[in-house]
């Protein structure tokens, strides 16, 4: 797969973005001063700085066209080393896209959420897309419907279900969570409604006073609140679809109950045949990510930071997210505060989320010796609302493998022991 053929693919599906078509959209922008420099750009990477969905699209068809390589990264961020003061899109610096040795496979950089450690700068192949649309389509279900959504193209989820359904013929209506009560110019029928769960309360309350058909209800997410599943199912008169939307899967796994099966290309790896018991799933997806920036190696193979269980019916169920960050952003300064005091502490860390109707509470678990009541104070005073209602307990080692990671399946077992020896708090 190569650029030329995504171009093409998002060209002959005649889907529009936000009602315009992507020929359209490319011509607009390849006289962009990001594009203005004569020659090759081959190699070269261009920072997307727009202000609507359908001008980032617009402009990362004509960086496409010139041979660059788009990045989705926050560009206007002043830790950059192609930061400037201009406004919009703009050539990264030769010297910085030279340092970066892109494959040439490579579509697209963007950074990753994070979610499962450091963000990094992540590597996309012109493939991926295309396996991203048959995964997401897997999941939706075939229509020609547009797909509505107010997650950020920025995000990975964003620009990965927003090129999903223009890959497969869908037009999509797209704006910023903060504007997003202005969302118009689709009928009455609305194929997926796709998000977060936090930008599907927006979106919910955004088109609350419009009379709405709703095929498919897609959160990225592999768990949501139950209260936000009730309202939101009531609401659409449809079962959520769930599934991940992180840049190493693309949402590739999804279905009506946790993460379901996996879609078309997808091989799992040490999935146990039978039982209940949970476990870390491992992923090999024909649409891996190439690589990350400034490290060395090709990923093939993806170990989610979250467990699974195998139900009766064969399905995969999300267990619990066991993860050093939080995605909510509400909470996610004070567990900055909180990284840093645990960090001081020279404790290893990890915060236990329960899935969907499981009853077990969140609980915060530090590797080490039991802690003092002035640890448990000082814990809960830098954590604060990032982990109200959650269970502090120490362990005096976590189980680790031969090369010493964590083995979260086993950390999971241990920390539901009634038996282990640990300090038990909770605000």
């Amino acid at each position: 797969m190569t650029t030329p053929n995504l171009l093409a693919g998002l060209s002959s599906s005649h889907a529009r973005v936000n009602g315009r078509n992507v020929p359209d959209l490319t011509a607009d922008f390849r006289r962009s001063p990001a594009l203005c420099e004569p020659g090759d750009l081959r190699g070269r990477v261009v920072a997307i700085e727009e202000p609507d969905a359908a001008s980032i699209i617009g402009m990362m068809s004509a960086v496409w066209e010139r041979g660059a390589v788009p990045l989705l990264a926050g560009a206007s961020g002043h830790e950059t080393p192609w930061h400037s003061n201009t406004p919009g899109s703009q050539l990264v610096p030769d010297a910085v896209s030279s340092e970066w040795d892109l494959p040439p496979a490579c579509a697209l950089v963007q950074a990753t959420s994070g979610s499962s450690g450091t963000p990094q700068l992540a590597m996309r192949s012109h493939e991926s897309f295309y396996w991203e649309s048959f995964a997401y389509t897997a999941a939706w279900g075939p229509g020609s419907h547009p797909l509505v959504h107010c997650v950020r193209l920025e995000h990975s989820l964003g620009i990965g279900i927003t090129l999903s359904a223009l890959l497969a013929g869908r037009d999509v209506f797209h704006e910023p969570p903060i504007r997003a009560d202005r969302l118009s110019g689709f009928d009455d029928r609305i194929g997926v409604l796709a998000g977060t769960p936090a930008t599907l309360r927006i979106l919910n309350a955004a088109l609350s006073a419009r009379e709405l058909r709703v095929d498919t209800v897609f959160c990225g997410a592999g768990n949501l609140d139950p209260k936000l599943r009730s309202m939101l199912e009531q609401r659409w008169g449809t079962e959520i679809v769930l599934g991940f939307g992180s840049t190493e899967t693309g949402g590739a796994l999804a279905g009506t109950r946790g993460i379901g099966a996996p879609a078309l290309g997808a091989e799992l790896s040490e999935v146990p045949p039978t039982g209940a018991e949970p476990f870390q799933l491992k992923v090999r997806f024909p649409h891996e990510v190439l690589g990350y920036v400034g490290k060395s190696g090709s990923t093939h193979l993806w170990e989610f930071p979250d467990l699974v269980r195998r139900g009766d019916d064969g399905q995969l169920e999300h267990v619990a997210r066991i993860t050093r960050t939080m995605r909510t952003r509400d909470r996610t300064q004070a567990l900055a505060h909180l990284a840093e005091t645990l960090k001081s502490m020279d404790r290893d860390w990890r915060l236990l989320e329960p899935s969907g109707d499981d009853t077990w509470a969140p609980c915060l678990l530090l590797e080490g010796e039991p802690l003092s009541k002035t640890d448990v104070d000082r814990i809960q005073d830098t954590g604060g609302p990032a982990i109200s209602g959650t269970a502090i307990r120490s362990m005096l080692r976590f189980p680790r493998n031969e090369v010493g990671k964590v083995e979260l399946a086993k950390l999971l077992s241990a920390n539901n022991d009634p038996h282990l020896p640990s300090t038990l708090e909770r605000r």
